[in-house]
């Protein structure tokens, strides 16, 4: 199966027309597409508007904003968008998959439609919230579109690659950790040994600090020894401190990962490949 065509209602620069058409509608190959156009004429939007309706393997989190439902003026916002996606070319296997949300073609072929549709709505306090839903089904007979039949149609999405140095540094946000999460290694169980490690080294590096450099003296009592000053008899426990790497859990250890070459000194270009490389473990964890 392929996505045969995207339409979008009011989605950013995309009004809905007023025969209730889409405001833009792209229709795919089914193979290589190539998306070409000057600055600001919807491009990135289209690309986002996939990753909306599909999500992603690496399973980033996509808030909608504001700025994605159509400007009617300066100050108005349309209340709604869709964004609706035909998938073609199911065979068998997918077609049992998405049975009751199947439909057909002109030509009595299985399709799939699936539709995000975002709503602005506001709560009993008087605050404005975006109500998602993702639906799939023949018009006005949409179904929910339950997660398990959500898993089989996220893509792999490779961001901007001005972003890529970023995306491999570690941190709370690091897209690095999500990629090797969703590696076999990690998912037969072999992170225990990662995670062993881990309490090894945070062991040994606890120990260096404790070492006296002096008598009665070691960098971590001097530490504790200052933040002792900062406590009454009875709450001395919390002047203890000790360092370490990283917790003991796997995402916290990978958080504290960073991906580099054995070069040095190397342009973006080499860091954009690196950063390609690892968005291909995903693809060919699917394929």
């Amino acid at each position: 199966m392929y996505l045969k065509t995207l339409s979008l209602y009011n989605f950013r620069k995309f009004a809905e027309r007023e025969d209730s058409s889409p405001g833009l509608t792209v229709h795919f190959n089914k193979n290589l597409n190539l998306i070409v156009g000057e600055n600001d004429s919807g491009k990135t939007a289209i690309i986002d508007a996939i990753r909306y309706l599909l999500g992603s393997l690496s399973d980033d989190y996509e808030k909608i904003t504001m700025e994605d439902f159509y400007c009617i003026n300066k100050d108005e916002f349309a209340k709604s968008f869709i964004i609706e996606g035909i998938f073609t070319d199911l065979n068998e296997k997918e077609a049992g998959i998405f049975l009751e949300w199947l439909s057909f073609d002109a030509d009595n072929e299985y399709q799939l439609r699936v539709i995000l549709k975002a709503e602005r709505k506001t709560n009993e306090n008087g605050k404005e919230y975006i109500d998602k839903k993702i639906l799939a089904g023949e018009v006005n007979c949409e179904l929910r579109l339950n997660s398990q039949a959500r898993d089989l149609l996220k893509t792999t999405y490779l961001k901007p690659l001005r972003d890529a140095n970023s995306e491999l540094k570690p941190g709370f946000r690091s897209r690095l950790v999500n990629i090797l999460k969703a590696h076999p290694i990690f998912q037969s169980g072999e992170s225990n040994e990662l995670v062993q490690v881990m309490k090894e080294a945070n062991t040994k590096i606890e120990k260096f600090f404790q070492k006296e450099y002096t008598k009665g003296h070691s960098l971590i009592k001097d530490i504790e020894n200052v933040l002792s000053d900062f406590y009454d008899n009875t709450d001395l426990k919390k002047s203890k401190a000790k360092f370490n790497v990283s917790k003991n859990d796997l995402t916290s250890i990978l958080r504290r990962l960073s991906l580099n070459t054995e070069e040095i000194n190397l342009g973006l270009g080499n860091q954009n490949l690196l950063f390609i490389a690892t968005e291909m473990l995903l693809l060919n964890r699917v394929c």
